[in-house]
């Protein structure tokens, strides 16, 4: 699937109350994943995973978004700008 899900990661791996219920949806995959690719929840930082079989998805990517008090609208233009080369560099159409 040309289709991707994105998920916050705040720093230090902490997952928004939405990534925390999609986690526990999926028995964990989420952590998981996020433990074996010593990912860090950094701004800027990206993990893009296989979705499991049960998603209508074929990615779940994780968008490393830093510290919440450090955050600015400079920031989330520049997120978004990363966040759109990495969905086109998977040949993500849909997010």
């Amino acid at each position: 699937s040309k289709s991707a899900w994105v998920i916050a990661v705040l720093e230090n791996n902490q997952l928004t109350a939405l990534g925390k219920s999609w986690d526990k949806a999926l028995g964990g995959q989420i952590t998981e994943a996020i433990a074996a690719a010593k990912f860090g929840g950094k701004s800027g930082q990206f993990l893009s995973v296989l979705a499991p079989k049960a998603l209508p998805t074929g990615r779940v990517l994780l968008m490393g978004v830093g510290n919440p008090k450090k955050f600015s609208a400079l920031d989330v233009q520049g997120l978004g700008g990363k966040l759109l080369a990495q969905l086109n560099s998977l040949g993500v159409t849909s997010a």
